[in-house]
């Protein structure tokens, strides 16, 4: 079993992707739509979030491969419009 699922079924009820300075966003998003497909097929309830989004490009990336929420490392203009 999962770490993921592990956590889950012991009661955390929100996860947050991290993403790493030095990861090419293209692979991250390839995770993170796996964990999406997780979450909705067997965790349900479970709000999937992602970090570090630096701009609007990304927030609407990650927003259309069904990111619950975002995070980004202070106001950053762009993505506030986003939402």
């Amino acid at each position: 079993m999962s770490l993921n699922k592990i956590a889950i079924k012991e009661g955390m009820e929100d996860m947050e992707k991290i993403r790493q300075a030095s990861t090419v966003v293209e692979a991250v998003l390839e995770n993170f739509e796996k964990m999406r497909e997780l979450c909705d097929a067997e965790l349900k309830g479970v709000y999937l979030g992602i970090s570090t989004i630096k701009n609007g490009r990304m927030a609407l990336t990650f927003m259309d491969a069904g990111a619950d929420f975002i995070i980004c490392p202070g106001l950053i203009e762009q993505v506030a419009k986003v939402g």
